[in-house]
């Protein structure tokens, strides 16, 4: 079974994620850890972002969200810096980014007996064949809070410069010509904003035996 879990910043998606692959045992992809990791190959080797140099990368080696390789060079202490951030964010807009980000996760998935795959396009554009579509939403404020109470410690930035962020990249999102921000039509939609992580995971656990029902009928 092939789980998509998408939607826009702040809605808990990484969370949920790692949650529901928990409880079934089901290895679980960030798309968005790919692009970071490509940004900060590119940055790391001071590349530029050129059809030929992203088709030379053949492997992103993830072996933990804090331990990344890409064609077998250590990105990892970059991963968080506040460039790669704005980085991965533009080189995303590219469809050979976006193409050779779905090369590398398809390669993946035929190892794996079942996957959960979160991000912004893979229920809408990788997975268009997904047993299982989630779009995961809340309403703008919460979304903010929620990543700012993240994002606190780690940086000096106010409530409104990240409701601001995030205002910015959901329109950036949802206008780009190459895969934009959208609900793919089949998805099982489910607003968060007043929901914890574990009610999120529960209500797709019960979709999924839903699901298994009504393939057995």
């Amino acid at each position: 079974m092939i789980i998509t879990i998408d939607g826009p910043a702040g809605t808990g998606k990484s969370t949920v994620s790692r949650l529901l692959a928990e409880r079934l045992n089901y290895p679980v992809i960030y798309s968005g850890l790919y692009y970071r990791a490509i940004a900060a190959y590119l940055l790391q080797k001071e590349l530029l972002i050129k059809a030929e140099i992203i088709k030379e990368i053949t492997s992103v080696e993830i072996i933990n969200d804090k331990e990344v390789k890409v064609n077998g060079i250590d990105v990892s202490f970059q991963l968080r810096r506040p460039e790669i951030d704005r980085m991965s964010s533009n080189i995303s807009q590219f469809l050979v980014v976006r193409e050779k980000v779905s090369e590398l996760i398809k390669k993946k998935v035929e190892n794996y007996n079942g996957l959960v795959a979160e991000g912004r396009d893979m229920g809408s554009t990788v997975f268009k064949e997904a047993d299982l579509k989630v779009y995961l939403d809340a309403s703008l404020p919460e979304r903010a809070r929620r990543r700012y109470l993240e994002d606190v410690s780690k940086r000096n930035i106010s409530y409104d410069e990240v409701l601001a962020e995030i205002q910015r990249r959901d329109e950036e999102d949802s206008r780009r010509k190459i895969s934009p921000l959208t609900i793919p039509p089949d998805a099982f939609y489910i607003d968060t904003t007043e929901m914890e992580a574990n009610q999120v995971v529960k209500a797709i656990i019960n979709k999924i035996a839903q699901l298994k029902v009504r393939n057995v009928l």
